[in-house]
Parts: C-alpha cells; structure tokens; sequence
C-alpha cells in the first residue's frame, strides 16, 4: 500500500495535541497506553477547572485590585475580556470533535485512497508546518515578553513580578506567599497559552488541507485527459473517462461536505477571533498612546498585538485560499478531456461536465459572525476598521 504523509502527519498532530490536553480528534487509536486515556480525561477536567478559577480571579481583580497604573489597568481589562473567549475556544473544539475527525477521515484518508498528487502533499504539510510554527513562537513570545518586562520591573521599579493580575495577591504585596502565588499564575497562564496553541494547531493545518484538497481535485481533473493516450480502444477509454469523472464528481461533493463541516466545527473560533482581533487591537493602541513608555512594556505590548493580527491571519489568509482554490476547479473539469469522447459516450458526457462546471462555479467561503467572508479582503478591511476606529478617537 501507497504510504500516506498526511495521515501520518495528522496523526503526529492529533496525538500530540492530545497529550498537550486537548481532546481526541484522531478516528482511530492514538497508539498510547489505554490507562492512558482515563488519566488524561480526569486531568483535563481539574486543569479546566484551574484555568476557570484563574479566569473568574481575573475578573474579581477589577474590583478588588485598586493600586494599578495606567498599563496594568489596561492589561488587566485586555486579559479580563479576551481570556474566557480563549478558553471557550478549546470548549467548542471538544464539543465538535466528532465533526473534526469526521473531516480527518475523508481528508487525510478516503480522498487519498485512488489519487493523491505527492507535490500537492508536499507543499500543504510544508506550509501548515510553516504556519503553526509562526504562531506557536508568536504566542510563546508574548508570554515570555510579559515575563521579562515583569522580572525587570520588580528589579529596576521595585515592583513585584506581576504579570497576569488576578484577585489575589494585590499588586503591592512583597510576601513570599504572594511571590509563590504570582510564579504558579505564571505557570497557569503558560498552561493556558499552551491548551490555546492546541486549537491553532489543529484549525490551521485543517483549513489548509481543506484548500489543497481543491487543489488536488484540479490535479486529478487535469489528469484525466491522459486517459485517451494509453493503448486500450476508443470505446474502453470513454469508459474509464466517464467513470473516473463521475469518481470525481463524488469527491468534489465530498470536498465540499467537509468545508461545510469545517465552517460547524470552526465558526465559533473564526467568529471569536475576529472580535477579539478588533476589540483587542484598538485596546493596545489606546493603551501605547496613554501609557508609561519603557522599552519592554512597549515590546510586550507590540508582541501582544502581533499575536493577535498574526493569529487572525493565519485562519483567515488559509480559509481565503479554500475559496481561490475552490474557484479553479470548474476550468480543470473543462480541460479534463471530455472533448475525445464519441458519438453515445460524447452525448453522456457533454451534459455531465456541464452540471459539473455549473455546479463548481458556486463560490466556496468559509464565513464567520454570520456575514463576513474569510478572506484577504476581509482581513485588510477588519485591520483598517481596527485603525480608524482608534483614529476617530484619538
């Protein structure tokens, strides 16, 4: 049997988000321990459970932390917002998994069993390992940039090493208790980031694989025309023509039923991100023009805002390519070959290529918030309302 790259790269995937916390997505065995699995249920609902306290702390601390500047007022409301709706992320991915490994199997595993264009494969686990690698160092950057800028601001201001304020410790407690309890915080908002990067790292690579299995439907359609070079007669190469279209024409409906499934399974994260892209932008640009300006909370600040365009980017520049690539399929069906058919077979086939073509011309989009298309287009217009938003008041 052909070996198969994307499942075992989707595989190498699911089993290590997996064992990151985040929940089953593979349809098949994990390959790991079945003691395993028990363990791993349990400990999620105790870490979900710490990460809801640490949530539901942060929202108390805008009542009860009154000794904060400017920034960290501003940090504190940023991350009061954002957090819950990054936690729900990894809530609704859980609640959808069915419909993601549902996706998995036809994308990594039916729709490659009779044609599977290597180059296509090639460049689509090139570039998911691209994109995941540029928003795992982004997110990790940003934890790690509120690290320092907190470390130098309890060395150099005689501050404490504050970087996520929760309800308790206040801001100005110097205890060893307190300093304890900001270090484990510190720890739980990795463990945060970390449960957030799971999602990214399975939405991405899935959206990606969504838009070059349009591509390789345009490969395999393109291919068809090279049945009628073999050897066989006229008459046994109209047949395979007709059946490998009609095999196409299945797999294109396929195709289309797993981005319909992608757009269930995934809105909720394109929607929210989307929000959170908005809202989150313009926060940290009013809190760069009002706030105190030292180098690293600037860079703290600048490496937040990155994230966030960043990570918005990464769901909204692949699902676009689903749509460009979704758009070619209709000339591929034309150059296929239906032109060397004969007499009964060309009168068959005729009318098949062209509900086929009718039926490919439909615009693919994946949509969020009900009404705005994933797309470049999208995104430039979401960056500049950001901007203009901030513009008009200030």
């Amino acid at each position: 049997m052909e070996k198969n790259k994307t499942k075992e790269f989707f595989f190498y995937i699911a089993q290590k988000v997996y064992l990151l916390g985040a929940s089953n997505y593979w349809s098949e065995d994990l390959k790991l321990p079945k003691s395993f699995y028990k363990i791993h249920d349990n400990l999620f609902l105790i870490t979900d459970f710490i990460i809801i306290l640490f949530i539901g702390s942060e929202w108390l601390a805008l009542f009860t932390q009154k000794n904060l500047t400017y920034k960290q007022s501003g940090d504190l409301f940023v991350f009061a917002c954002s957090h819950p709706i990054l936690h729900l992320y990894s809530f609704f991915m859980k609640f959808n998994k069915d419909k993601i490994s549902e996706v998995l199997l036809h994308l990594t595993i039916n729709l490659k069993k009779s044609f599977n264009d290597h180059d296509v494969e090639e460049r689509m686990i090139r570039r998911s390992k691209i994109y995941t690698m540029i928003f795992v160092i982004i997110a990790c950057s940003t934890l790690l940039s509120f690290g320092v800028d907190a470390l130098l601001h309890g060395r150099v201001a005689d501050g404490t090493f504050t970087t996520v304020i929760t309800a308790w410790p206040d801001v100005e407690d110097r205890s060893f208790g307190a300093g304890l309890v900001r270090i484990v915080i510190y720890i739980i908002w990795w463990y945060f980031v970390i449960r957030l990067i799971c999602v990214f790292w399975v939405i991405i690579p899935v959206t990606i694989l969504l838009s070059h299995q349009f591509k390789n439907l345009t490969s395999y359609f393109y291919s068809l025309s090279e049945i009628f070079h073999g050897d066989e007669s006229q008459d046994e190469k109209e047949r395979k023509y007709e059946e490998a279209f009609k095999l196409g024409i299945q797999w294109h409906a396929d195709t289309l039923r797993c981005t319909r499934l992608c757009q269930n399974a995934f809105y909720f994260v394109y929607s929210g991100q989307i929000l959170l892209n908005v809202s989150v932008i313009i926060l940290l640009v009013v809190q760069l023009v009002m706030s105190e300006r030292t180098v690293t909370s600037i860079l703290a600040n600048l490496i937040l805002f990155a994230s966030m365009v960043v990570g918005t980017g990464c769901l909204m520049w692949n699902a676009g390519d689903v749509t460009v690539e979704a758009s070619k399929l209709p000339t591929a069906m034309f150059q296929s070959g239906w032109h060397n058919c004969r007499a009964q077979a060309s009168r068959r086939v005729r009318p098949l290529v062209v509900i086929a073509m009718l039926h490919s011309q439909k615009a693919v989009q994946l949509h969020c918030l009900g009404i705005i298309e994933m797309s470049y287009e999208s995104y430039i217009s979401i960056i500049k309302m950001s901007y203009s938003v901030v513009s008009v008041l200030y």
